[in-house]
């Protein structure tokens, strides 16, 4: 993961302020100081998900503490899994999938096609329409939202 920054509006203690809340509706640990502080973010990559840990450092853009913050994110480590439900939908609605292109070969497949049919828009509806991601660059999009500024 690369290091990402934003500038903000404000003085660094509304980004402080900004970031633990935002922290708090994406239930993330956070564990601030005067000038960062340690994040736990819950994460979501598509059929992945996990935790990511990292530093955010906070560093004022002039002498001028309301001229506004850049926020930095510093990734440490990660923990990122594959929701295993998921793929085992996607893994049955390939099956079914499978059986609809064999039934040429296999006439007594074409009474399963209906339900291959269902299975696989089941399937869609279930895990692929639902997909998302929730990361550190979105986490940060959200605290820019919340105070304005320049995204970097």
């Amino acid at each position: 993961m690369e290091t990402l920054r934003i500038e903000v509006e404000g003085a660094p203690e509304a980004a402080l302020a900004a970031l633990a809340a935002e922290a708090e509706l994406w239930g993330a640990g956070w564990e601030g100081h005067a000038r960062g502080g340690r994040l736990d973010l819950p994460v979501l990559y598509g059929l992945r998900r996990g935790r990511v840990r990292g530093e955010i450092a906070l560093a004022p853009r002039s002498e001028d503490p309301e001229a506004g913050t850049e926020i930095g994110w510093h990734p440490g480590e990660a923990e990122i899994h594959v929701h295993r439900p998921a793929v085992a939908i996607l893994l049955l609605a390939a099956a079914a999938g499978l059986g609809t292109l064999l039934w040429p070969f296999f006439p007594r497949l074409i009474r399963l096609l209906p339900a291959a049919l269902l299975l696989s828009l089941t399937a869609w509806w279930l895990v692929v329409a639902r997909l998302r991601n929730a990361g550190p660059r979105e986490f940060l999009d959200a605290v820019h939202a919340r105070l304005g500024g320049e995204a970097g």
